[in-house]
């Protein structure tokens, strides 16, 4: 079986999955999104920690209760919300205590680099009424995620021939980042309702398309950094967990925030 074939097929299974949660409520995604950070969290500490001697469930220790403290806080459960963040201030601690600060500061940013996306994109579903999840807009987000994804990486494989980033990622090249963003706006243009303006839509697949790359180019940089070609081998085709969500991890925070302002 040709690779390719073997991306395709574990991409729709994943697709399918994901799309199941969404569609199915917030608790679902809520569910599934904690697997999905304990599995990047312990690639993460690969990357970040292969060195040190942090416990391996550190970073993914911490980005659960991270996750979990920001998503109860916004479905108006705030003693739960208290109770996780308590917990992590005091798994900080307790890295701060035993390993030194360099040590807190990776496992800090994991915790929020794998966190924040995650639970951002729970909030998308909560953006057009503060008391009922929809899953409309995170559907949208993730159809726009992963169009980019796909033609950016057709593109570049079969017509790509001008590196855009030789020194970090040599494989993503000029044309298949164009590829991907037109790709996008067309698909947007599909998908679009009237819940806002048409410019509005436009706005929203450059702003998932730029920020997709920039997900994709900085997870290449610490694959880069960590010498290592996948952040690991969960997902047959695609490597690690991190390499599945490396675009969505810039792109939901950074698509919540501009929805937040025109919805």
């Amino acid at each position: 079986m040709s690779n390719l074939l073997v991306r395709t097929v574990s991409g729709l299974v994943f697709v399918a999955i994901l799309f199941a949660a969404t569609y199915l409520g917030y608790e679902y995604l809520t569910g599934l999104f904690a697997v999905f950070i304990i599995v990047a969290g312990l690639e993460l500490h690969r990357l970040l920690l292969s060195e040190s001697n942090v416990p391996k469930w550190f970073i993914s220790g911490l980005a659960v209760m991270v996750f979990a403290g920001i998503v109860s806080l916004f479905t108006k459960q705030e003693s739960w919300a208290y109770a996780f963040l308590g917990l992590s201030l005091l798994l900080l601690s307790s890295v701060s205590s035993k390993f030194g600060i360099r040590a807190v500061g990776h496992v800090l940013f994991g915790g929020i680099y794998l966190a924040l996306p995650f639970a951002t994109f729970i909030m998308i579903g909560f953006i057009q009424s503060s008391e009922v999840y929809s899953f409309v807009l995170p559907m949208i987000l993730f159809i726009l995620i992963w169009t980019n994804d796909t033609f950016a990486y057709l593109i570049g494989k079969y017509l790509g021939k001008r590196p855009i980033i030789p020194a970090i990622s040599p494989n993503k090249t000029v044309e298949g980042t164009f590829g991907g963003i037109v790709f996008t706006i067309i698909m947007v243009f599909i998908l679009k309702n009237d819940s806002i303006s048409v410019a509005s839509w436009l706005v929203l697949a450059v702003i998932v398309s730029i920020s997709s790359f920039s997900g994709d180019v900085f997870e290449s940089f610490l694959k880069r950094n960590a010498s290592v070609k996948d952040s690991g081998s969960i997902i047959p085709g695609h490597g690690g967990m991190l390499d599945r969500f490396d675009a969505f991890f810039v792109a939901s925070p950074v698509a919540y925030a501009y929805l937040s302002l025109v919805y």
